[in-house]
């Protein structure tokens, strides 16, 4: 069973999200293009690897099984 808690390294990689998404939006303004796609590429591939060493799953799916998970037990409320 996958843990669906929010420790601090998944709050990082929440902002790691965050980052990925500013960076993407701002690809069109200002200069320096190519070092903007290689932190997107960076940060895309760190939120989406699995982690052998914990071991865990990669945030994207974490995100979305906790979804999943929330709109399950909302559900269940309704």
């Amino acid at each position: 069973m996958s843990n669906l808690t929010w420790t601090n390294d998944r709050v990082d990689e929440l902002e790691d999200l965050r980052d990925l998404i500013i960076e993407a939006k701002n690809l069109n303004y200002g200069s320096d293009i190519i070092s903007r796609i290689k932190a997107c590429e960076k940060l895309a591939q760190k939120l989406s690897e699995f982690d052998f060493v914990k071991p865990r799953k990669d945030f994207i799916t974490f995100l979305r099984d906790l979804a999943i998970k929330d709109r399950t037990e909302n559900l269940k409320l309704e």
